[in-house]
């Protein structure tokens, strides 16, 4: 559902913590009340990927991919997890289950320029 969007502190893998803009009725479905602050901290670094949880209701016409912003709550999602679509939403009432976990993915970006190091032919 697209709706307002919040600022919040997302922690990486890693454990270095960073901003993330998310749908605030959607990050509220999977964090509940451990929607943590945005505070000062940078955005993810290009070519970093959440990790997120793909969520649908039982006929499958209700379907999102949502952030989850700590590794602990990740770990804890499960197909059995129970959620249900708060109040405000256009399909409130409706009870969904998570459907698959994406883990955080790294896409590291070659660099732009010549490192100067020579292949041993002549071009």
């Amino acid at each position: 559902m697209a709706g307002s969007r919040k600022t919040v502190k997302y922690t990486a893998d890693n454990g270095n913590d960073h901003c993330i803009s998310v749908d605030e009725s959607n990050i509220e479905l999977i964090m509940g009340a451990q929607v943590p602050a945005s505070g000062a901290y940078p955005a993810l670094p290009k070519g970093t990927v959440p990790r997120m949880v793909r969520i649908e209701d039982q006929t499958g016409t209700i379907k999102r991919t949502i952030p989850v912003l700590t590794l602990a709550r990740f770990t804890a999602l499960t197909g059995s997890t129970a959620l249900t679509l708060a109040a405000g939403d256009p399909d409130s009432g409706t009870a969904v289950r998570v459907r698959n976990k994406i883990a955080e993915k790294n896409r590291f970006i070659p660099r732009d320029y010549d490192t100067g190091k020579t292949d041993g032919d002549a071009d």
